[in-house]
């Protein structure tokens, strides 16, 4: 979210055109920080108003091909800039959202969406650096994770 905010402050006028909303409703789900922000953009800085013809022909083909973006660009007309803009700092965690998942664990999903345990185990047991990297980061906890399981059992034993 913060390159799409940067890549905004690098050109505002060019932000947001007819091909980046379509881009971005079209890989994003209803609802969603990226599609609030397309939303907000167009409403703060009114792009449908072009005088360019051939952009109005553009801009009405995206409104009718994403109905929904029409009413969420009505519900964000409601709001107050002052002097600001959507992809401005103060107005970053909109748009972001909150950190629930600790980087630690995103890791780890990220790796075993790939490969097994026991995949990245014989990886690096090959002389692999990336997986023994990775093999130590999946085993991180393990002796906490014993100690639980340890503990667990003698309790209901």
């Amino acid at each position: 979210m913060d390159k799409i905010r940067e890549y905004a402050n690098y050109d505002p006028r060019q932000w947001m055109s007819a091909e980046d909303v379509q881009v971005r409703w079209k890989i994003t789900d209803t609802g969603s920080m990226p599609r609030k922000l397309v939303a907000d953009s167009l409403a703060c800085n009114h792009p449908l108003h072009n005088e360019d013809l051939e952009a109005q022909k553009l801009w009405t083909k995206v409104l009718q091909k994403y109905p929904n973006l029409s009413t969420d660009i009505h519900k964000a007309s409601a709001k107050k800039w002052n002097g600001t803009q959507p992809w401005d700092d103060e107005h970053r965690m909109s748009y972001m959202i909150p950190d629930t998942v600790s980087l630690e664990q995103r890791w780890e999903d990220q790796i075993l969406a790939k490969r097994s345990r026991e995949e990245v185990k014989a990886a690096a047991d090959g002389g692999c650096l990336k997986s023994r990297l990775e093999l130590l980061h999946l085993d991180r906890n393990l002796d906490q994770k014993l100690f639980a399981v340890v503990s667990t059992s003698s309790a209901l034993g």
